[in-house]
């Protein structure tokens, strides 16, 4: 598998977030640098950079990708202009600010801090709604489909879910050790969190009761659902663990269908837009994205270090990464998105050796047939 030419967005320090604006044209990312970046991403320019003044550690845009968030290590959370560059709210923490989430409509940003709170603001005036507290670090927030919950999760064992028309307290979604991450279903039913306990639990919204516990080796890093529409009768759960595994669920049942192993602790994870494929990024340099259904790896992407971040463009075209090499990476993964951007680029069809570098498995042709296999040119092949 290869990067494609414009592939590589360069920090000076390690990246610690990527996301896709809704429309899949751009994509920020968030640096220990004190920057952020909003690239193009078809000719991989940067449109903007924001300086943010410590390090960032989350980015989102909001749904109509007019604003891009950011938080950052000194406690500010930045509400951006997308393309302006201009900062026209700056709102505050005591402490990191560790993720952030949009609602679903765009009207609230969510925040989750190191100063045992995660807070609400309404995103036109930068006032606060409510600020949600936990006995320790809050390390993710998430809002349910419908705009009408909050779930945080934190470092004092707990994930909590709140009722947004109010900032009242609803439930308590306990592990026995730091909850890392926490998610909705594409359809709100359910809620999902990861854990430093050795486990993933699956609970219903509506009660807060606990109904399937997925057991791992060692901590749970990330937890996500597979896209709504995929599937009618079955949604599925993904986990990344620290045991250099990441494995797929039956959201329904609670049974494992799948597992994918790395050489090193699996830090985050990602579902295709068309549920078939999970990415994988790990601790061993290298990203992955497997077939769920047949349990291979469809590709295997090289980085210079650690690996911390994945998503997938929402078309599925891309997948960007966000690695301790201080670079984000833009990957074409499928084969025929490949061979549609080799053929825009060259001058000469591949050669077999080459095909079967970068496509694999997949059988060689000449995809432009009116074009020689290779070039010479004074005797040089090129």
């Amino acid at each position: 598998m290869w990067e494609i030419i414009t592939g590589r967005l360069t920090h000076k320090r390690r990246v610690s977030a990527v996301a896709f604006s809704s429309d899949g044209s751009y994509l920020a990312t968030g640096s220990e640098d004190g920057t952020a970046g909003v690239w193009e991403v078809k000719s991989g320019y940067r449109q903007v950079q924001l300086s943010c003044g410590s390090k960032v550690w989350a980015v989102a845009f909001s749904p109509d990708g007019r604003y891009l968030a950011t938080g950052s290590g000194e406690g500010m959370v930045g509400l951006w202009e997308t393309f302006a560059g201009r900062q026209p709210l700056r709102l505050a923490h005591k402490r990191s600010v560790n993720d952030l989430a949009f609602s679903p409509d765009g009207r609230y940003l969510a925040t989750a801090s190191e100063d045992m709170t995660a807070k609400v603001w309404e995103t036109a005036s930068g006032r606060l709604l409510f600020s949600l507290s936990h006995k320790d670090t809050v390390n993710a927030v998430a809002f349910s489909p419908d705009g009408r919950y909050l779930a945080t999760a934190s470092n004092d064992t707990n994930a909590c879910l709140w009722e947004m028309a109010t900032g009242r307290h609803i439930a308590y979604l306990s592990h026995k050790l730091i909850v890392n991450k926490v998610v909705f279903s594409p359809d709100g039913y359910y809620i999902a969190t990861a854990s430093w306990d050795h486990t993933a639990k699956i609970w219903e919204t509506s009660s807060g009761r606990e109904l399937f516990r997925l057991p791992h080796r060692s901590r749970v890093w990330s937890v996500a659902f597979s896209p709504a529409g995929v599937s009618l009768t079955n949604t599925l759960v993904a986990t990344a663990s620290k045991d250099h595994t990441a494995r797929v669920w039956e959201t329904s049942s609670g049974k494992q269908i799948a597992s994918f192993t790395h050489d090193d602790s699996v830090s985050a994870i990602a579902f295709s837009p068309d549920g078939k494929y999970l990415a994988t990024a790990s601790d061993d340099h290298t990203t992955g994205v497997w077939e769920i259904a047949g349990g291979r790896q469809y590709a295997y992407l090289p980085h210079e270090d650690g690996v911390n971040g994945v998503v997938f463009s929402p078309d599925g075209k891309y997948l960007a990464t966000a690695s301790m090499d201080g670079i984000a990476r833009l990957w074409l993964w499928r084969s025929e998105d490949l061979i549609v951007e080799a053929q825009s680029r060259l001058s000469r069809n591949l050669t077999q050796t080459e095909w079967q570098q970068y496509l694999g498995e997949e059988p060689y042709r000449k995809t432009c047939p009116n074009l020689p296999e290779e070039v010479y040119v004074e005797r040089t092949r090129v």
